[in-house]
């Protein structure tokens, strides 16, 4: 809602907008710019801009590793998962507060979930993908460390908000 929509007196709307904008002004000196333990800059901006730019990192994370290790990784992964549908499925049979119907109803989900590994290729073998991913923020060094971290931020949370009313079972929304 808009605040000129609000019955309050004018003095009021401007002391409601003052107090939403320091609000704002406090949660991003406390979030982007105060560091909150003893490590040096670079490492507070190393951590905060991996936690807004997370498809960067993981790609660059990924790109640590050879082929090889990334599909070991993926088989390992696979066997867990295997184990982990069989521990479920064994736990639905022996579960007294499911009736039957609701048991053959989540067995055939159980055995309808797949794990998306592809040990990294979507990033590694598509940089124009992650390019256009960015593609959005302007990473000027003109601009300010703040004015930066404020696009990054609004670029982390359109992709986090654009998830809400999308399919449960589309590979992006998990």
């Amino acid at each position: 809602m808009c605040l000129s929509h609000m019955n309050l007196c004018s003095p009021c709307r401007m002391n409601l907008h003052n107090v939403l904008i320091a609000m704002f002004a406090h949660d991003l000196y406390m979030d982007l710019v105060q560091t909150q333990s003893p490590c040096s800059r670079e490492d507070y901006c190393l951590r905060v801009a991996s936690g807004l730019l997370e498809d960067v990192s993981s790609a660059l994370y990924l790109s640590t590793f050879t082929r090889e290790q990334l599909n070991v990784m993926e088989l390992e992964l696979q066997t867990l998962f295997t184990q982990l549908k069989l521990t479920l499925k064994q736990q639905f049979k022996a579960a007294e507060w499911l009736d039957d119907s609701s048991r053959s109803y989540l067995t055939s989900k159980l055995q309808q979930l797949t794990a998306v590994t592809d040990g990294g290729r979507v990033f590694l073998g598509d940089s124009d993908m992650l390019n256009q991913r960015v593609s959005d923020v302007d990473m000027n060094s003109s601009n300010s460390y703040v004015q930066n971290a404020v696009q990054l931020m609004r670029r982390y949370r359109s992709g986090m908000y654009s998830l809400y009313g999308t399919e449960p079972n589309l590979t992006d929304t998990m």
